[in-house]
């Protein structure tokens, strides 16, 4: 989750009720990313969570404006906030690298404790792919239009772009197991061009009905994985999450908490504190015994 490099003066939040957005002030092409941060309250804070792969290899080379002073962010993030931003009208959006001050460590146990909260409260999830390559512009072109092509035509220009935007890293990453689940509404981000969930749902499902090896591996891709897991089966989720990175250790544990349903039992003595060690944090989690995860398939059975 972690931003190098951030020069911003943070205020103190209340430990369990506050947390800090993002205003992206509107723009167009290269004009300066210029942002202001202020703090609100929990549930009353109206914004969009940005989903993005926060550990790219990228040094911090890119500046940002925020409050007036120059703050370095990771290529990526730059990138996302660029091809996001809109040209007539301010955005305030929830991203943790700026929102949390990721050197207090006290402080960002406290908000990752919360990220359910905050995923399920924002009023719509963005997920950031990543800049457009191999074709992406075309793939979510086809994918919009509901015009994914006959895989049966396995060398069709078509047909290749639409693998590579299901295997992009970003569908790897084990936070989006919980961001996508819990969203309202999540839309699609790649370059410039963006699709809502339904559309992009409904294409990886007529990607999946075409009985051929492609088939397959659309199925067995990333994307189609989180698809599979946002309308949960237990197995499922168990075998997406395997596949599936994140910086720190101790995340494989916490970026599961709040889908599990007995993650309320243990809140109080099961908490999310980074100065713990991944041994500790997997200890911790043996002495509460077993914590299911939800599934959406079993709500009300």
């Amino acid at each position: 989750m972690a931003e190098k490099g951030l020069a911003i003066d943070y205020s103190s939040l209340a430990p369990t009720t506050e947390i800090r957005i993002l205003t992206l002030e509107r723009g167009r092409g290269d004009d300066p990313i210029v942002c202001t941060l202020r703090p609100a309250t929990r549930d009353g804070a109206e914004y969009h969570a940005l989903s993005y792969e926060c550990e790219d290899e990228s040094k911090n080379d890119h500046f940002i404006t925020v409050d007036g002073c120059p703050v370095q962010i990771r290529m990526n993030l730059y990138d996302a906030l660029k091809n996001i931003r809109k040209p007539t009208e301010d955005q305030r959006l929830r991203v943790d690298a700026i929102c949390i001050n990721q050197s207090d460590v006290q402080e960002k146990s406290q908000q990752v404790a919360m990220m359910g909260e905050i995923f399920t409260n924002a009023v719509g999830v963005i997920s950031w792919l990543g800049p457009a390559r191999d074709d992406s512009n075309l793939a979510i072109y086809m994918m919009f239009h509901n015009d994914t092509p006959d895989s049966s035509n396995k060398d069709s220009r078509e047909l290749k772009t639409l693998l590579p935007l299901c295997r992009r890293r970003y569908w790897r990453r084990v936070w989006i197991i919980q961001e996508l689940h819990l969203a309202k509404s999540y839309v699609v981000w790649c370059g410039h061009k963006s699709i809502p969930d339904h559309r992009f749902e409904r294409a990886l499902a007529g990607l999946n009905c075409q009985n051929d090896t492609y088939s397959d591996d659309f199925s067995q891709s990333p994307a189609n994985q989180h698809l599979m897991a946002r309308y949960f089966r237990y197995s499922e989720i168990n075998n997406l999450y395997r596949r599936l990175s994140c910086t720190r250790e101790q995340d494989i544990i916490y970026a599961l908490l709040n889908i599990s349903t007995d993650y309320k039992r243990v809140k109080e003595t099961f908490k999310i504190d980074y100065s713990k060690t991944p041994r500790d944090v997997f200890l911790k989690l043996l002495c509460q015994g077993n914590l299911s995860t939800w599934r959406r398939g079993d709500e009300g059975s």
